[in-house]
């Protein structure tokens, strides 16, 4: 119920600093939303009906089903959701962290 200016205003920014620090976080999520599609297709992962069930239920719904009812979500958004969880689960999982001196 708030304006971008008061909002702005809140978090010690002016509105147009707010919009260019807003610009730059939607660059950087879509350059991580490539990186890891790309990943996905290399690595063959894909997400099942019961993944994107969980993910529903992870973000607090009972189902898929009763998620969609939110005016904001839609399918592509659960099925690119659960498809980006489950890549950055595999790359956890795979990680290999060295250590530089």
């Amino acid at each position: 119920g708030m304006d971008i200016k008061s909002y702005a205003g809140m978090m010690g920014m002016t509105e147009d600093d707010f919009k260019a620090e807003i610009r730059n976080m939607a660059k950087e999520m879509a350059k991580q939303e490539l990186v890891l599609k790309e990943i996905a297709k290399a690595e063959n992962i894909t997400v099942n009906d019961a993944e994107k069930e969980q993910l529903a239920k992870d973000y607090g719904y009972e189902n898929v089903e009763a998620m969609l009812k939110n005016v904001n979500i839609t399918q592509d958004m659960i099925d690119d959701t659960a498809l980006m969880q489950k890549t950055l689960d595999f790359l956890a999982e795979d990680a290999q962290v060295t250590v530089e001196e």
